[in-house]
């Protein structure tokens, strides 16, 4: 399916301000560290990941590179790696699945993959102010990474240890592994066929804080279901939800062990009509979050649960689906805001309104992201006009609030630059980033992190923009209370 972008020209609509404050961090043609210039004209694998005390990471290709990833700490530029860079003996071209974390100490850790012209695979830490650090090599350890099948699965958690899938020595079974800078590797698991295995279909394994992983896995009779392993007997984790039949895994889209809450997230196939349902599995048992009706064929759950069990996620119908929060420590939540929904553009133009005419997460191409207070993220199309002319939105929702108010919009003016004009918000930069709060654009205390697509008096191009979204003091929430979670990820070029 093709995304429609709706770009503004003239005699478009009147762009109105939004509450939030944003900055210009870097834009097309900005010297970079390391040599070269911010460069997104050649960008197909470019991701903005949000940490909170207003840092940054940007996997970006440059005019000087086939691809770099920079940090940024609240005020300034440091190069993390760039193509070519030798670790450990392996020279690295390109990079992928970067996330940010805690390391354990107090520091920001960088996870991320690297990747050789020739198709090897590692994996790759760096502790901001240290050296990159190599966890995990394919050939290295008996391990291969790159399992030639589209996405590797790769984990981290709030401490910053990684858990990824590679194959054995024999290049049969599927193994689950657990690293980090200044450990060894942990096995959590290993493929059995007589009695449990990984799934090769499976693009998706999920980590807690406690370092337990979960990974959808298939039984010697063909029957799947999610499981936690951590080196002993995997225990299963999706109830009575579970799957039979070629291709055709459960998808875990995210988990949340620890800190009062044990819960996993996953999508079920049904094969006889292609409907996906949406799954929650918790201590107080299974519940569907979604379940598809004859309307909704073919079309992917897109959800996203932070650690603490904040959810946000699309339920697609035939009016063009809605937004819903739900908060599984409460076992509550609710909708956030439909296609057809109004809502004032934020508290300080409560006379100001504007009408959802599309939610960009239809088809499953992006997802709302979420954070541990509740906040949700999305972009939707928006008019202000009784729908004559619509436009690309971002908007955020918090618990508590009526409706979500605009962030940004095509039409705003790039911030700190006269002249120059926002016409595109890059979505998939960040709000559809393998439903990893660690590898989105927002972050627990409210940091933002966006693309955007600009055109002006400068030219036209990519920048990066940075905010603070106010985050509310816990509350308690009505049955209207929201949360969100977000499943694939799609990346693509600025539109020109």
């Amino acid at each position: 399916m093709r995304i429609k972008w709706f770009l503004l020209g003239v005699g478009g609509f009147s762009a109105v301000a939004s509450a939030a404050t944003f900055q210009t961090i870097i834009k097309e043609g900005d010297a970079i560290p390391g040599g070269g210039s911010f460069d997104t004209n050649d960008s197909d694998i470019l991701q903005v990941v949000a940490a909170s005390g207003g840092q940054v990471a940007i996997n970006t290709s440059t005019s000087f590179s086939n691809g770099d990833i920079f940090f940024y700490n609240g005020s300034s530029f440091s190069n993390v790696i760039q193509s070519g860079t030798s670790v450990s003996g392996n020279n690295l071209d390109f990079f992928d699945n970067v996330a940010l974390s805690g390391n354990g100490s107090g520091g920001t850790r960088v996870t991320f993959e690297g990747e050789q012209d020739s198709g090897s695979l590692g994996i790759y830490q760096m502790d901001i102010g240290s050296s990159v650090q190599q966890i995990a090599f394919d050939g290295q350890n008996g391990l291969t990474i790159n399992r030639g099948a589209g996405v590797d699965p790769m984990q981290v958690n709030a401490t910053g240890q990684v858990a990824f899938m590679a194959y054995d020595s024999t290049a049969t079974n599927l193994k689950v592994e657990l690293g980090g800078i200044g450990t060894t590797l942990t096995n959590l698991f290993t493929s059995n066929p007589s009695g449990l295995s990984v799934d090769t279909y499976t693009d998706r394994i999920g980590l807690s804080a406690n370092g337990t992983a979960d990974v959808p896995l298939i039984n010697a009779s063909g029957v799947r279901a999610v499981y936690t392993v951590s080196g002993g007997t995997p225990v299963n984790d999706s109830g009575s939800y579970t799957q039979t039949g070629p291709n055709n895994p459960p998808q875990l889209i995210a988990v949340a062990h620890g800190g009062g809450v044990d819960a996993s997230l996953f999508s079920i196939n049904d094969p006889t009509n292609n409907r996906q349902y949406l799954i929650l599995h918790d201590t107080n048992g299974d519940h569907q979050l979604y379940a598809p009706t004859t309307s909704d064929n073919g079309v992917d759950v897109a959800a996203e649960m932070s650690a603490n069990g904040k959810i946000a996620y699309w339920k697609p119908n035939s009016t063009g689906g809605s937004l819903q929060y739900y908060n599984v420590a409460s076992e509550s939540g609710g909708q956030v805001t439909a296609v057809g929904a109004s809502g004032h553009f934020d508290s300080a133009q409560p006379s100001t309104t504007y009408t959802i005419e599309s939610l960009e997460t239809a088809g499953g191409m992006y997802n709302p992201i979420i954070n541990a207070s509740g906040t949700i993220l999305f972009d939707a199309n928006v008019s202000t006009d009784g729908g004559a002319t619509e436009h690309q939105a971002l908007l955020d929702w918090n618990p508590g609030d009526p409706a979500p108010s605009i962030l940004l919009q095509v039409g705003d003016p790039l911030p700190g630059h006269s002249g120059d004009t926002i016409d595109e918000i890059v979505t998939d930069a960040g709000l559809s980033q393998e439903s990893d709060v660690l590898k989105d654009s927002l972050a627990d205390d409210g940091t933002l992190a966006l693309l955007v697509g600009w055109d002006g008096v400068d030219g036209s191009g990519g920048a990066v923009l940075t905010s603070n979204i106010a985050v509310p003091e816990p509350a308690s929430l009505s049955i209207l209370s929201l949360a969100g979670a977000g499943l694939l990820r799609r990346r693509r070029r600025i539109a020109r």
